[in-house]
């Protein structure tokens, strides 16, 4: 049979035009990004810890659970990162963050060139969602690294962040019959960040174990 020459794609072409396809190739290209942004702060804290020693962190008020609890790893005080395993697995935290700002962005450029969904829509609460996830990868990383008092407050910080964002975005879903304008999304967006920075304040005043309850 003669080939129509009129038709553009041979069945051996890789071009991909499907919007499943598609997704998925803008997924595999926000998953590489990350990771080897994710690689690059790796080899950063490596070099922070090999050319800083404990003295570092040495007139820092230290952390009274880090007098009583291990973390489930023995502490060195001697190097920069008194914990070393639990400071470079909040690593995990800032590859999902970077993964979920790369998301956010192409939701925001987006907007109004295809359909989206409720939470596509909103991409400044994804966006926080990977601020929040970044956050907590230096506050935990800061937390672990130093064990101090100050350190424990931004890695619980980023937490609670974390939890506000997900009640947030619950709220939102719940909320789906009310059609929100950007200076609506805006003004929600702004009193979260404010909300986040309140819980440095309420941490101190509530205990953790009611904040966030098992």
């Amino acid at each position: 049979m003669a080939q129509n020459q009129y038709w553009p794609l041979r069945l051996t072409d890789k071009t991909c035009f499907s919007p499943s396809c598609m997704q998925a190739q803008t997924l595999s290209k926000f998953l590489i990004r990350s990771l080897f942004l994710t690689l690059a702060m790796l080899a950063l804290w490596w070099g922070l810890d090999s050319f800083f020693n404990g003295s570092v962190w040495e007139g820092m008020v230290i952390s009274k659970s880090a007098l009583v609890v291990e973390y489930c790893e023995f502490n060195n005080v001697a190097r920069f990162f008194h914990q070393r395993m639990n400071t470079y697995s909040n690593l995990a935290y800032f590859f999902f963050g970077v993964l979920i700002l790369q998301i956010a962005y192409d939701d925001y450029k987006n907007e109004g060139l295809r359909r989206q969904n409720r939470l596509e829509s909103f991409p400044m609460l994804s966006a926080l969602m990977g601020i929040c996830f970044v956050y907590l990868s230096f506050g935990s990383a800061f937390f672990h690294a130093s064990l101090t008092w100050v350190g424990q407050r931004v890695d619980m910080n980023g937490t609670y962040g974390i939890t506000l964002v997900l009640v947030s975005i619950g709220l939102y879903h719940v909320l789906h019959n009310v059609r929100f304008t950007p200076l609506a999304k805006a003004i929600w967006a702004g009193l979260l960040v404010v909300l986040i920075v309140l819980f440095l304040e309420i941490a101190l005043l509530i205990p953790s174990s009611q904040l966030l309850p098992a």
